[in-house]
């Protein structure tokens, strides 16, 4: 499956325009604020909804009017074009007051249609996290993975990889080191098991000067006795 046209209607700075994709591979180029990020924002909108307004910054509002989406033509293996349509206005088919996340049309080649249930169909259940963490990641993404320390990234990809955010499987580890230390610590004098240690330790030595003493207890007894069979 891939994607051989783009119709931007309205979506940040984009409006009315359109790209063909005719090969297998095609690269965006452009100086700042041109607009790239802005398109991948766009194709992420389309094929998995526009997010709240709780994150206005990826909403990517229209800057110049016009209605909010826009289509992209998907072309799968064996040649079946699909159309993929998303707005920001209007009602849904069933008459219901749309959602946060736009109306949806998918339209085939065979003349069938759907919304959201035959988009997803469509994308063979990916889900938008793992179209971000994979095929659509952006700088910012690509910047977070710098910053990472080479035993982080393989955690990273791996949680990229099951459609979770990147950085989930290694907050879930640092959140069970951050645990495991209040536990214990090699040179630790505080956590739970390292006081538990030192206790230990305690009463061992405890129990060596007991029996330290037990020779000078029996040596005692026996001057003890002694001293009895004497005074008898």
């Amino acid at each position: 499956m891939r994607i051989t046209e783009i119709q931007v209607r309205s979506f940040g700075i984009w409006r009315d325009a359109t790209f063909r994709l005719d090969a297998p591979l095609t690269c965006f180029y452009g100086p700042n604020e041109a607009g790239k990020s802005t398109l991948m924002g766009f194709i992420r909108s389309v094929l998995f909804g526009f997010p709240t307004r709780a994150r206005l910054a990826e909403r990517f509002e229209p800057l110049h009017g016009g209605a909010h989406g826009g289509m992209l033509i998907l072309v799968d293996a064996q040649g079946r074009r699909f159309r993929i349509e998303r707005s920001d206005s209007g009602v849904n088919p069933n008459g219901r007051a749309r959602s946060a996340a736009g109306i949806v049309q998918v339209t085939c080649d065979d003349g069938t249609s759907g919304g959201e249930a035959k988009l997803q169909q469509l994308l063979g259940g990916i889900t938008a996290e793992l179209f971000r963490s994979l095929f659509a990641f952006s700088l910012s993404e690509l910047q977070e993975i710098r910053s990472l320390q080479s035993d982080e990234i393989s955690a990273y990809l791996f949680s990229a990889g099951f459609g979770a955010g990147g950085h989930t499987i290694m907050q879930a580890e640092r959140r069970l080191t951050a645990e495991m230390e209040q536990l214990y610590k090699p040179k630790g004098s505080r956590q739970e098991i390292n006081l538990l240690l030192k206790q230990m330790e305690e009463n061992a030595q405890d129990i060596r000067k007991n029996k330290e003493n037990i020779g000078q207890f029996n040596q005692n007894l026996n001057e003890i006795s002694t001293m009895e069979d004497t005074l008898v």
